[in-house]
Formats: C-alpha cells, sequence, structure tokens
C-alpha cells in the first residue's frame, strides 16, 4: 500500500470542509446517475408510455419505429420499448 503526504496550507477548517464537501457531492451526484441508468437499463414501457417520453402521438411512434428511429420488442402481442433505447433515440441520426 502506498502512503502520500497531504500538507495543507493557508486555508480554513471551514474552506476545507467546503472543498471536500463539493468534491464528495460530485461523486454521489454521478453515483446517482449510473443507479439511475442502470435501472434504466431493464425498463419497459408500453406504446403510450413512450410516445409520453417522448411528446409525440401514438402513429409518430409507430412511423419512428418501422423507420428504425426507436427499437421496440413485442411480448405476446403487445409492444412495449426499452427506457434505455428511447435515451439512445434522442441521439439518433
Amino acid at each position: 500500500m502506498e502512503t502520500r503526504l497531504l500538507q495543507i496550507q493557508d486555508i480554513t477548517l471551514d474552506e476545507l470542509a467546503e472543498a471536500v464537501s463539493e468534491k464528495l457531492m460530485t461523486k454521489i451526484k454521478l453515483y446517482l446517475n449510473q443507479v439511475e441508468e442502470s435501472k434504466d437499463h431493464d425498463t419497459y414501457l408500453t406504446r403510450e408510455e413512450a410516445a409520453q417520453y417522448f411528446k409525440i402521438s401514438l402513429g409518430t411512434l409507430w412511423s419512428w419505429t418501422k423507420k428504425g428511429v426507436v427499437k421496440s420488442c413485442r411480448i405476446g402481442n403487445r409492444v412495449y420499448y426499452l427506457k434505455a433505447d428511447l435515451k439512445k433515440a434522442v441521439h439518433y441520426k
């Protein structure tokens, strides 16, 4: 294990606490975003929910699906959209 020495000068205890707090909050937000993205990975939306996600009509969603802009999957006779795929479609080119 490597040991390092950290020397802090010309900073008050409150300033140090604020700097550590800011860095910690940044790390926490990054972690929470990763957790949220992993939840989206396996969340399925109905056609209505997917259309509402994009704020479009069901006809437009159907058109986008036919064109390959968004990917759908069928379970029985129902159509679902993976939320992660919808987020990817926002960056479709």
